[in-house]
């Protein structure tokens, strides 16, 4: 049975919020609900966002049921106007943090990450975009990731 988007989208969330691998790495918020950069208090950064973005159905068989992909977008704000920060440094950091907890709830057995059974797979694809705040001290990255639906 294919689960609904919500609850895809709920797995997900799980799997980021609270995660003790990104509070290891300093995030200090999570949510579902982007805002805008300036919106959030410089003590709850680095903050990070889950939104869905897009969605695809094909239909590998004529007979068979739509492969639906979802996609969604991390968004990662970060405030790095300590003038002694490299911003690309931190940056890549919480981007190795996000990888860390993708790769904490890989299979090893199949290499595939389900959240649980909800979905076939959970993989990065796509450009992330980075700007580190060289200029005016604030990190924006996204991150593409997309959800195999059954």
């Amino acid at each position: 049975m294919t689960p609904t988007r919500e609850t895809v989208a709920q797995a997900l969330a799980t799997l980021f919020d609270l995660n003790p691998i990104l509070t290891q790495a300093g995030f200090q918020k999570f949510g579902r609900r982007l805002v805008n950069w300036d919106q959030i208090d410089p003590a709850d950064k680095p903050a990070l966002f889950l939104v869905n973005y897009t969605e695809n159905h094909s239909r590998p068989y004529v007979t068979g049921p739509d492969a639906v992909t979802m996609g969604f977008m991390l968004v990662v704000y970060d405030d790095v106007r300590d003038p002694a920060a490299i911003p690309s440094q931190r940056a890549n950091d919480l981007l190795d943090a996000i990888d860390a907890v993708l790769a904490s709830v890989t299979s090893p057995m199949t290499g595939q990450i389900t959240l649980g059974g909800v979905v076939q797979h959970v993989w990065i694809e796509g450009e992330a975009q980075t700007s580190p705040g060289d200029l005016d001290g604030q990190t924006v990255i996204t991150y593409p990731i997309r959800a195999l639906c059954p």
